[in-house]
């Protein structure tokens, strides 16, 4: 265990490194309080990765028998020193104290982690009930996760805008001729009025713009935009790439999560600079629909397997990391009820309550059922998980007699 425990704590040191020290260009860093503890409009995703990132170093130092007062104040002065580098030398990192709290916690939860290994083995006594338990624990983090991918706009007046150059996105070098949200005209540079009526509007939108396309920028940019009165983003409906992109304020915002955008890949491919073209944007919970001049697409909305992207969502990921984050997700978040079921009885239990559950929760919630290759992570996830519980059962069982011949 301590040569597994060398390992861990290695690779999350080597983990933390490139996440933490890796300079992000064209960032600006130091846009919030050093002193805040929940800190950006994303703070409680920042808070909740950081905990994630520095996990697996408690972990490892836990297997190498290291004092929790000790892991401790390793996991703070690594924290300090990474702090203080993103503060002096690091390009486009911010530093603050909520980072030093989430990074030190997050090594204080690995070491308990570590340290209550042995609750973790499979066993024959409770083994259906702590499999179960695992898989409604997950299975209520993914539906409560999903349930904050919903539209939240604002009740503060907006600002409707055409091809707005707003800084952090990329300026689209073409001309919006008119737009139009439901039966609601919008024109560039307006005031709106955020009624209830308009809010209900964009709680399932049906965009329609005639723009001339510019160049494809290289980043997102916007073509049509709303934001409000505390020049926080409502709605974005742009480009990137050959993509259209559409970010609207979710719940998950207001909670200060990360916000996934949907997608509608390929769309703007053969539109070039100077054609008028006309672009449909049209979602609500279980579809979304995307139409440029005759060509259009419908796929589902948010689904299960999106919720990963709460806690970090790089926008410049394509359809294909995306995909794998979704399966890697749902096998991850599954693997520890696989894990301790103890026998085939447990294991067959929870993977009925898995599966029923991911197909029927998003529908229940009014999202689109749970595409086949997610269910098949989930399970895959569950038979990882008993076949590694097998595994450790015997690694234990071979280290118990090792350790009696030796004291033989």
């Amino acid at each position: 265990m301590k040569r597994v425990g060398l390992w861990l704590a290695m690779l999350g040191v080597a983990a933390i490194s490139v996440a933490t020290l890796t300079p992000v260009p064209g960032a600006g860093g130091g846009g919030t309080s050093q002193v805040c503890l929940i800190c950006h409009q994303r703070g409680v995703a920042d808070f909740i990765s950081n905990i994630i990132l520095f996990a697996p170093l408690g972990v490892g130092l836990a297997l190498r028998r290291v004092s929790l007062l000790r892991v401790a104040a390793i996991a703070f002065g690594f924290s300090l020193t990474i702090e203080l580098l993103q503060l002096q030398v690091i390009a486009g990192r911010d530093s603050n104290v909520g980072d030093l709290a989430a990074n030190s916690l997050g090594g204080i939860v690995g070491w308990w982690l570590g340290r209550t290994l042995g609750w973790w083995l499979p066993r024959a006594d409770g083994a259906l009930r702590r499999s179960l338990a695992l898989a409604l624990t997950a299975i209520a983090v993914l539906l409560g996760g999903l349930s904050l991918l919903v539209p939240a706009p604002p009740t503060i007046t907006y600002f409707m805008q055409w091809t707005a150059d707003l800084g952090g996105l990329a300026h689209y070098q073409g001309e919006v001729l008119e737009s139009r949200l439901g039966a609601v005209e919008l024109r560039g540079a307006m005031r709106v009025d955020p009624d209830s009526a308009f809010r209900a509007l964009l709680m399932e939108p049906e965009w329609n713009v005639r723009f001339v396309a510019g160049e494809a920028p290289p980043s997102l940019a916007p073509i049509v935009s709303i934001y409000d009165g505390l020049q926080r983003e409502v709605v974005l409906l742009g480009a990137q790439r050959d993509n259209v992109v559409y970010r609207q304020r979710l719940r998950a915002g207001e909670l200060r999560f990360d916000e996934p955008d949907l997608r509608g890949y390929a769309m703007l491919e053969g539109i070039a600079p100077g054609d008028t073209a006309s672009l449909g944007f049209r979602a609500d919970r279980a579809e979304v629909c995307v139409q440029v001049n005759a060509r259009s697409r419908c796929t589902h909305g948010y689904t299960i397997g999106d919720t990963w992207a709460l806690v970090m969502f790089p926008d410049v990921w394509g359809r294909v990391m995306r995909t794998i984050m979704s399966v890697a997700w749902l096998f991850a978040v599954f693997f520890p009820a696989g894990f301790v079921a103890h026998g085939r009885v447990p294991l067959a239990a929870a993977g009925v309550l898995v599966v029923t559950a991911l197909l029927a929760g998003p529908v229940l919630l009014g999202f689109a059922l749970t595409p086949f290759w997610q269910v098949a992570a989930a399970v895959l996830g569950l038979g990882a998980g008993y076949a590694g519980g097998q595994l450790a059962l015997r690694q234990h069982a071979r280290f118990d007699r090792a350790r009696a011949h030796a004291t033989s």
